[in-house]
């Protein structure tokens, strides 16, 4: 008896090798293969959404009306504006498109954000050891001019705080008028900066004719 058990024994173990555990391996690989090709396919459908929800915000934002003129918004590394902040000695052109092509031309300007007179958040950035590099000297209270062709647009300083790159309210945007400016901080640090500086300016006025 106890020989019968043991042969039957063997058997079934050879039986689960042969095809039990090929079956099982199979499964497991099916699963993962269609986890990795719906993951895929998630991937590809957040994707493709995005692209066309941004073409759909750049179709819709072609032109507006600032100030009784139709105007058209930038192409990305065109210079459309500048900034002069007296207090601290800066005057820089302003470049759309805030990619380090565009950082290269001087202050770039956050894409995602509106324009002077839209009134929302314009934000505009720079290096803190080229365009930037006086913005540290900068007071609460000083005046910022941003001009453009279609006005010269007024703001005070409200308010200099330091924070961190991942602090997504700097890009925040408004229903009301106001500028942001940042750079890396500290400025004189060697590498890449762990912070930033951030500059907020309240709209004073629009002063018609610009560049």
């Amino acid at each position: 008896m106890k020989d019968f058990f043991k042969r039957n024994s063997r058997m079934i173990k050879k039986i689960g090798i042969t095809f039990v555990v090929p079956i099982i391996l199979s499964i497991t690989g099916c699963l993962i293969f269609l986890s990795a090709g719906w993951n895929l396919v998630a991937q590809s459908y957040t994707l493709g959404s995005t692209i066309f929800a941004k073409n759909q915000v750049n179709l819709e934002q072609v032109s507006f009306n600032i100030n009784n003129q139709q105007i058209y918004r930038p192409d990305l590394g065109q210079v459309f504006a500048k900034v002069s902040i007296p207090s601290v000695g800066i005057t820089k052109n302003i470049v759309h498109g805030d990619g380090e092509d565009e950082l290269k031309k001087g202050v770039g300007h956050y894409a995602g954000s509106t324009l002077p007179g839209e009134d929302g958040n314009f934000v505009i950035a720079g290096h803190r050891d080229t365009v930037f590099k006086k913005l540290e000297d900068i007071k609460i209270g000083d005046k910022i001019f941003i001009e453009t062709d279609w006005g010269k647009y007024e703001y005070n300083v409200s308010d200099i705080k330091i924070t961190k790159p991942t602090d997504s309210s700097v890009l925040e945007p408004t229903n009301y008028e106001k500028l942001t400016m940042y750079t890396c901080y500290p400025f004189n640090y060697i590498g890449r900066a762990p912070e930033r500086f951030v500059v907020n300016g309240e709209f004073v006025a629009v002063h018609n004719g610009g560049n």
